[in-house]
Parts: structure tokens; sequence; C-alpha cells
């Protein structure tokens, strides 16, 4: 709202805190949570979906390890997780482990008879973990829910949301830190008074924000109002719509143009490209023939200088056999000369 202000927005904007819960809860509940859990026993819960690893972005860690140390300190806790949370979530010794109950998710009636058995529910969520700028509002759908039933909610509320509950009156507002929810929660077990009256002006203050009549009406009055101001100039802001589809018409029709004719541009392009390829290739084919015949010329001249090598020899041979031939004849006329 305050960042609209600043930027000066050029519409009417209208704040509406809170959103539309489900009627089921609205209903008349007079239940006495000590009959539904027997034995003074102290029923906490954790109510979230999880959308990470672990379900950092909504705390599950944390309350785990509040619940060991709850766990060490008290021996009448039962611990509570709905929603789609496993044990392999978190690391979990098997002294914890037991006396904790995994519900999976639960329908709108089935969680509201849950959150009727429950005294505490704790909710340490915590923004921009699961993207940059998600948060939850607060209190969470959940939380508010469980606060409809008759639970006191502890939660965190790390982006200072808060403008309607007063904290250590009808809520319990703490840091999403294990040490942080350990205190916090055993102050109200310690304090069974300071627990039912947060349990009783939670209910009541989130009966008054969440009503559906409030908000249901806020949103009906402020619709009708739009409807019936524009009511009468419908016809002329028809017209003006139709006006802006057609420029938006032409302007598109115009960009489409340009693209097509980029695309004809372009496969005129690939054409001359695939043309110049294929005169290359001729080339690389003809050059290819040629080396071929230069190979076989080649061949054929080694061929012949073979053969030229190999008559040399002969007539060499010849030539060394006549010379010795002369050569014996004039020994043997000497020697018939001398005898």
């Amino acid at each position: 709202m305050e960042y609209l202000q600043a930027k000066h927005c050029a519409v009417p904007v209208h704040y509406m805190y809170g959103g539309v819960i489900h009627p089921l809860y609205f209903e008349q509940i007079n239940i006495d949570k000590d009959t539904l859990v027997p034995g003074n026993v102290i029923s906490i819960c954790f109510v979230a979906a999880r959308y990470m690893p672990k379900g950092a972005n909504k705390g599950f860690p944390e309350f785990i390890a509040a619940a060991k140390q709850l766990n060490e300190e008290f021996r009448n806790l039962r611990f509570s997780v709905v929603g789609n949370f496993t044990a392999e979530d978190a690391s979990i010794d098997d002294k914890v482990i037991s006396s904790i109950l995994f519900k999976g998710p639960l329908a709108t009636s089935e969680l509201k008879e849950f959150f009727l058995t429950q005294d505490i529910i704790i909710s340490p969520n915590r923004p921009f973990l699961l993207h940059p700028g998600n948060f939850d509002g607060f209190p969470t759908g959940c939380c508010v829910e469980a606060s409809l039933c008759g639970v006191a909610m502890v939660c965190s509320d790390e982006l200072r949301l808060n403008h309607h509950y007063t904290n250590g009156i009808d809520i319990v507002i703490c840091e999403p830190k294990p040490e942080a929810l350990f205190k916090a929660v055993k102050e109200l077990i310690r304090n069974p008074d300071l627990l039912m009256n947060i349990r009783n002006n939670g209910r009541n203050v989130s009966h008054e924000i969440f009503h559906p009549k409030k908000q249901l009406e806020k949103r009906s009055e402020l619709l009708e109002k739009s409807f019936n101001h524009n009511e009468d100039k419908w016809p002329i802001k028809l017209m003006a719509r139709l006006k802006m589809t057609e420029h938006m018409l032409m302007l598109q029709s115009d960009y489409i143009q340009g693209i097509e004719n980029e695309l004809d541009e372009r496969r005129q392009n690939i054409a001359a490209l695939e043309q110049i390829i294929s005169d290359q290739t001729n080339k690389i084919s003809s050059v290819e023939a040629d080396w071929k015949a230069c190979g076989q010329y080649i061949t054929t001249l080694e061929k012949g200088l073979t053969d030229l090598a190999n008559r040399n020899h002969d007539v060499e041979t010849i030539l060394a056999k006549k010379s010795w031939y002369g050569k014996l004849r004039f020994v043997f006329k000497k020697l018939q000369q001398l005898l």
C-alpha cells in the first residue's frame, strides 16, 4: 500500500486486510478441549505445506529443534505435523520421533476437527527463502483457522505485518529460532492461565477480523460502487478499448510483416550460401579428380623408370662380361707366344 502511494498510482487503491476463511470455522464451537484430549496432555502442532527441501521457508527444522528441547523439559507433550512432511524432512532421533504424529494433508472438515484437539500451533515461517520476493501473510491461513478453533498462535513476523493482534495478549510473536520458540512455548506450558487467555483472546480477535460478513461485505460494496460509477460510461470505454485494440492489431500486423520480410531475406541468403557451398564442392571434386590423375601418371612414370633401371643394369652386365672376355683372350695369346 505504501509503495503504491509513493508511486502515485493512477487508479484508486483500496486496502482490505485479511482473506476469506471457510464458513465452517465460524459455526458455533462450544467444546472443552480437556474432554477431547484427556490426561492433561498439551497438544502442539505444526501445519503447513512443504514447497522446498526440509520446508525451510515454513520453519519446519526450527519446529523440530524446539520440539526436541520441549520434549526434554516436559513429559506431557504431544506433537502433530499436518501437511506433506515426513520424518525424513528433518533429523529426528528415536526419542523425539516417538512423540510426533505425522498426519499428512487433511481436508477442511478434518482439519477443523484436528484443531479442536490442539492447544498451541507453532508457525516459524521465514520470508524470501523459497524464491526472491516470496513471503507468507500474517498470520498464515492455517494459523487463522487454528485460532478460530481456540488454538494459541506462536508465530514469527519477520516483515512486521502485524497490525491487529497484541503480542502476549492474543498471540505470541517470536523469532523463527529454536531457542526463541522453546522459551515462548515453555512459558505457556508453565502458565496455564496465560495459555487459556491467549487462546480465547486470539479466537475473539480472529473471529472479528476474518468473519465472512466483514470480509465479503467490504469487497461487495467496493465492487458495487465501482460498477455503479462506471455503468453510464461503459459504451464510451468500450469504444475506446475497441480503438485501442484496433491500434494494437495494426502494430502487431506491421510487426508480423516485418518478421516475414526478414525471413524472406534470410531465405535468400541461405539459398545463396547453399549455391556457394555447391560450387565449392564441385571445385573440390575437380581438384580431387586432378590429384587422382596425377597419381596415376606418377605411378606410370615410376614404372617406366624402374624398367629403364633394369635395362641399364642388363647392359652394364653384358659390357662387363665382354670386357673380361677380351682380357682373357689377350692373356691366352701371350701364353701361346711364350710357349
